[in-house]
């Protein structure tokens, strides 16, 4: 009995530092169906607003013309929580568009956000005995 060789098993990797999700666009994002089914985005204009919104996580101080009284700090803090927010949609939309072709995935900081809050990694693999 000949048996034909058996295919070897790939393990296949992804990592990608994330960043710049204020440049994303919807027609060119790989994974509107999570913001449609979430209804957090239905369409262009609402997902700009919220990749726009993402670089507020990046230098809140920048916008320093609030001055330094309690509502403003207030609405500074406000503006971080909301970006820190719209990344991380961003963030978990990619990481489900791969869990949706098969990968496994994982997000993680990869360095101090002290250094930069450019910080998540998307990790993605395969598991090589489905291959």
């Amino acid at each position: 009995s000949s048996s034909a060789p058996s295919r070897p098993k790939r393990h296949l990797s992804l990592l990608l530092a994330l960043c710049c999700r204020h440049r994303c666009s919807w027609d060119d994002f790989v994974n509107k169906k999570f913001f449609l089914d979430h209804d957090l985005a239905r369409n262009a204009r609402e997902f700009h607003v919220l990749a726009s919104a993402a670089s507020w996580s990046l230098s809140p101080g920048r916008n320093k013309g609030f001055g330094m009284n309690e509502d403003h700090q207030a609405e500074l803090h406000r503006r971080l929580r909301v970006g820190n927010a719209c990344r991380a949609l961003i963030d978990l939309a990619r990481a489900h568009f791969l869990l949706g072709i098969g990968a496994k995935t994982e997000l993680r900081p990869y360095v101090h956000i002290g250094v930069t809050p450019e910080n998540t990694l998307l990790l993605a693999w395969n598991d090589p005995e489905l291959a």
